[in-house]
């Protein structure tokens, strides 16, 4: 640890002593898994379930609504079918304990607002957009925020994907503990020796 800045020094000693003081904070468990169980069950269900009801509704009016508003729900469809997509593998990620599956959950819930305001903006020409509404805004933004700031901070989290073993290249060593690399450009000298030449090769040469 030397090199390292005190506070820097500070944190990481904390961070040790807290793994051994509660080494249960490690693992799929306790909130990382009801966050997995979110990302890959309840948020896909609960979206695929709203757009299935949607469908229902506006098929039974099919006839009397305009192309335009047929076209808008189309994208808001695929929206949504991204959103499904996106929860799962950012869920199977998390529970696989993925080193990039954090990012991804984050990259996930920031996207949640976002599609919703570009949503609340399709619709905009056949009702009022609540993108302006505050309201509307924390419904929207709580519960995506406070999952982030949760992987952002949880030291479960940290834990868990801390100690995930880095890929190592192991070179093979032939009769030695460390393998020797050549520099790029030297010749690599190959002990090999020579056969013996025979007796009668060497009283006819040809």
């Amino acid at each position: 640890m030397e090199g390292l800045p005190e506070k820097r020094k500070w944190r990481m000693l904390c961070g040790n002593l807290e793994m051994k003081e509660r080494p249960e904070l490690v693992g799929i468990s306790g909130w990382l898994l009801m966050l997995c169980i979110v990302l890959t069950v309840i948020r896909p269900a609960l979206l695929l379930l709203s757009d299935i009801r949607a469908h229902v509704v506006i098929a039974a009016r099919l006839s009397r609504l305009p192309r335009q508003f047929l076209l808008a729900f189309a994208v808001a469809i695929v929206f949504d079918c991204y959103l499904v997509l996106f929860s799962i593998l950012s869920g199977v990620a998390l529970w696989r304990r993925e080193k990039y599956a954090v990012r991804m959950a984050q990259m996930y819930f920031l996207s949640i607002p976002l599609i919703a305001y570009l949503g609340q903006q399709l619709f905009s020409p056949w009702k009022p957009s609540k993108a302006a509404d505050p309201a509307w805004i924390a419904g929207v933004t709580a519960g995506p925020l406070l999952w982030f700031l949760y992987l952002q901070h949880s030291r479960r989290v940290h834990n868990t994907f801390s100690t995930i073993p880095r890929e190592t290249t192991v070179a093979p060593a032939l009769g030695t503990a460390q393998a020797e690399v050549a520099p790029v450009g030297t010749e690599i000298p190959l002990n090999i020796p020579e056969a013996p030449i025979p007796e009668e090769q060497k009283q006819n040469p040809a």
